[in-house]
């Protein structure tokens, strides 16, 4: 599943952060003070040499 063609989403992923393929994108969610949520998106679009 994690090296295929679509998209998996994995709950916990820092579990198992070191499995995970080089293009994997991280989105990550945070509640705010202000009742807001903050995302944060890691390497998008691919931020790794070939």
């Amino acid at each position: 599943m994690l090296y295929g063609s679509g998209v998996c989403v994995i709950e916990w992923s820092e579990k198992v952060r070191e499995v995970l393929p080089k293009k994997t994108i991280t989105i990550s969610l945070s509640a705010q003070k202000d009742d807001g949520r903050l995302i944060t998106i890691e390497n998008w679009p691919y931020e790794w040499k070939n």
